[in-house]
């Protein structure tokens, strides 16, 4: 690493420090899937956003993770849901959250899944 830019009174090696902790270089992609009117599953696509050695203009560009990570990231998050009765399955390196009928009843629920145009390439591409 090259020496800090001083700025401001502080250090850049200080203030974008927290960029570099294990939490922030991880990330999630959902896909929501409704039946009538009802949120039914939840899809949750693992994605990395920058091991340190990536170029910086890389950096927080989400990518396909290694195996090793993926599913570290997945379980990490199966562990940090149990609190709230949440149960995430792992399939085929996915995330699913599967809701019971009763469950859930959201207002404003479409009746069929809705993918955000952006990001169904970058979905397939992580999947």
């Amino acid at each position: 690493m090259t020496d800090p830019i001083e700025g401001e009174g502080k250090t850049n090696e200080v203030l974008w420090n927290w960029l570099e902790q294990p939490a922030n270089l991880v990330a999630l992609l959902t896909s929501s899937h409704y039946e009538n009117g009802r949120l039914a599953e939840v899809r949750l696509y693992r994605a990395e956003l920058g091991i340190p050695d990536r170029p910086s203009s890389q950096f927080g560009v989400p990518k396909r993770p290694n195996p090793e990570l993926a599913r570290k990231i997945l379980e990490d998050v199966q562990e940090y849901s149990k609190p709230f009765g949440a149960r995430i399955a792992i399939e085929n390196g996915v995330g699913i959250i599967r809701i019971r009928s009763r469950a859930f009843s959201g207002a404003g629920c479409r009746t069929r899944t809705r993918d955000l145009r952006f990001t169904k390439a970058l979905l397939y591409q992580l999947s």
